[in-house]
């Protein structure tokens, strides 16, 4: 009942950033879809950018609730109410994975609305692709999502956006560098070079720095002063 009862505070404070987020999102959508239908659809992975663009929202809106929160001082007044700091952080974790949850199959959804829509019928083939994408995006926004939530518990919300920005600018050019070696061998149908296990060596890493955030950010939040 502690976690329901922060799960629907959350959901409720951000009511306000879901509608702004849907009135942006669904013209967009709409406008990308009506530009795509004058093309020649071959396959799933040709509206791949609609899960893209919605993994922005989890890692948004958590941005926007910590802001709240700094700027209210809720954490303060939450524990003053029977619950432990190691539940108010699980119950963020479980906010996070609910909406990013809400966003890929959100964009699942749109993606096999906008196939049928152009007359295209998804095969075996892209029901595999699909579900190994959705995976794929779920993790990436976990990771995300697992930076934001333990760097609240270590810093204020201003130093995390600046160390977001930093760290994710810098994931970014590494891996298109490295992914511009990396699109050569395949063009050459060559797999084990140097350019793709720099990229695999990069996803450990994050995979691992990521763990390590996400045990800390408990202890970060029982030293977390109010």
């Amino acid at each position: 009942m502690k976690l329901k009862g922060l799960l629907l505070n959350d959901f409720y404070t951000l009511k306000e950033q879901y509608l702004s987020y849907m009135k942006i999102m669904i013209p967009c959508f709409i406008l990308m879809g009506i530009v795509h239908s004058d093309t020649h659809v071959t396959t799933l992975s040709d509206f791949s950018y609609f899960i893209i663009m919605l993994l922005v929202f989890p890692m948004s809106v958590m941005m926007s609730l910590f802001t709240y929160e700094e700027k209210s001082g809720y954490m303060k007044y939450a524990f003053t109410m029977p619950i432990t700091r190691k539940t108010y952080i699980q119950e963020k974790y479980l906010f996070h994975i609910f909406n990013t949850a809400g966003a890929v199959l959100i964009g699942d959804i749109l993606i096999l609305a906008f196939a049928l829509i152009n007359h295209y019928l998804p095969n075996m083939h892209d029901v595999i692709w699909l579900i190994c994408y959705s995976g794929i995006e779920f993790l990436v926004s976990m990771i995300f999502g697992t930076w934001v939530i333990s760097l609240n518990m270590k810093f204020n919300i201003s130093k995390t956006r600046i160390i977001m920005v930093m760290g994710m600018a810098f994931v970014m050019i590494t891996v298109i560098v490295i992914a511009g070696g990396l699109l050569k061998t395949v063009t050459d149908s060559e797999w084990n070079t140097p350019a793709f296990w720099m990229i695999a060596t990069l996803g450990g890493v994050l995979v691992l720095l990521t763990i390590w955030m996400f045990f800390m950010s408990f202890r970060w939040t029982e030293r977390k002063e109010l």
